[in-house]
């Protein structure tokens, strides 16, 4: 880059960031903010092909923010420069970027554009409020959508949900329940995170009978195998809880339920591959958060099957021996 090119590239960066009443004074006199926007120009300055950007805006102020992320697109565009940028403000990631990879201890979970994410694993929501119980329980019945009822609110996941709210409002009110407080809530890519990572999620009455029976199967083969091996040992009361106890919480650590699995060493995560309640657990997580036909669904039931079937015939074939 040429001398006055630079010059020019400085001065635009300079009063973009907020930084023309400092640009005389050293870096040793700035505050720590100017400092992380000095940083920002400093990496900005070159119209490179590819740009590496961690965390640019962290510490910044909102408008601060705003005018970075302006800089930002103008580049891609100007320039043509492909922009890899990390960031844990997911809002800033909506708006800038054509395409998203979300990551969870280490590992890639997504990988789409924002508008997909949103859709396919969130979609456009609905909220209802009813006068009373009994109409939004009426209303629910009524309503061929996935849902969740809490009182006299009900939340409808649907793909496209201002298009199809008014034909809704209609079909209620003809119903004789008519709705008296409504809200669109689209989704963010704050909300495909917390469903990809199951740190939020809302309980689905028939994914958590679902996935109650399917922990029973498990457990049921559990305990038929602990049976077995009482048998075997010929004390029953005693070595019955004492088997079952042995074999539980080994399968519970490395499901990851009392330790974080996935952050620890890979001989821990290979040994958990290896563990059936892994991906009963990863089951029950889908299932209580109404996510049916999750492939970790698939997995967990066969799972459970076959500990269950497992348990069973080694239990029966040791009460027939027994006799």
């Amino acid at each position: 880059m040429k001398v006055v090119a630079a010059r020019r590239r400085a001065a635009e960066l300079i009063d973009s960031l907020g930084l023309s009443e400092v640009a005389d004074r050293t870096v040793s006199t700035l505050s720590g903010g100017q400092r992380r926007r000095l940083d920002i120009a400093m990496g900005l300055i070159h119209a490179a092909a590819l740009l590496f950007l961690d965390e640019p805006s962290t510490g910044l102020d909102p408008q601060n923010r705003a005018n970075l992320q302006e800089h930002i697109v103008e580049l891609r565009k100007r320039h043509d420069t492909t922009i890899v940028l990390t960031t844990h403000y997911l809002d800033e990631a909506d708006s800038m970027a054509e395409r998203v990879i979300v990551i969870d201890h280490g590992r890639i979970i997504a990988d789409d554009t924002p508008a997909r994410l949103k859709t396919k694993h969130v979609g456009d929501r609905i909220v209802l409020g009813f006068d009373h119980e009994v109409d939004a329980a009426a209303a629910a019945s009524g309503i061929p959508h996935p849902l969740y009822r809490h009182g006299t609110r009900l939340t409808i996941s649907v793909p496209g949900a201002p298009r199809l709210l008014p034909d809704l409002l209609e079909d209620l009110r003809a119903a004789g329940v008519p709705a008296t407080e409504v809200e669109v809530r689209r989704p963010t890519l704050d909300d495909v995170f917390l469903k990809l990572t199951g740190r939020s999620f809302e309980l689905h009455l028939g994914g958590a009978l679902l996935g109650l029976a399917v922990l029973c199967v498990f457990c049921l083969g559990l305990g038929a195998l602990s049976y077995t091996l009482a048998l075997a040992a010929k004390n029953q009361e005693w070595l019955f809880w004492t088997v079952q106890q042995t074999l539980l919480f080994p399968l519970l650590l490395l499901a990851g339920m009392l330790l974080p699995v996935l952050a620890g060493p890979g001989w821990l995560q290979a040994l958990s591959k290896w563990n059936p309640l892994t991906y009963v657990v990863d089951a029950e997580r889908a299932l209580f958060a109404g996510d049916v036909r999750a492939s970790t669904t698939v997995t967990g039931a066969v799972a459970a099957a076959g500990v269950g079937a497992l348990g069973l015939l080694a239990g029966v074939r040791a009460m027939k021996r027994s006799d």
